[in-house]
């Protein structure tokens, strides 16, 4: 279960990127690392990968960081995670291409 943060979780990573909800679907069904909520409720989940030193945003508002190139979503948007790779050997995958970036 995530944990309530503030966005000055993201300030802990080098690598900070934000995603439009549900851009990369199976990214919903892993557990976040944090959420972020505000006055209106729900704003966004934060993920981190520590090896990588990087945080991904993923919500209706309040996201922080670089936007994820068009190109790196499409490619991992179509992955069906437990077809050929686990949740989280995917969450690797993205995060490895987008710590080259």
């Amino acid at each position: 279960m995530s944990q309530a943060s503030s966005m000055k979780v993201c300030n802990l990573y080098k690598h900070v990127y934000k995603l439009p909800y549900c851009a990369i679907p199976w990214l919903a069904e892993m557990p976040s690392d944090y959420h972020n909520h505000g006055i209106y409720g729900w704003n966004c989940d934060i993920y981190t990968h520590n090896e990588y030193d990087i945080a991904i945003t993923t919500g209706y508002r309040n996201t922080r960081g670089q936007r994820v190139p068009q190109e790196i979503i499409n490619e991992f948007a179509t992955y069906t995670p437990g077809e050929l790779y686990t949740h989280s050997e995917a969450f690797d995958m993205l995060c490895e291409k987008l710590s080259k970036l």
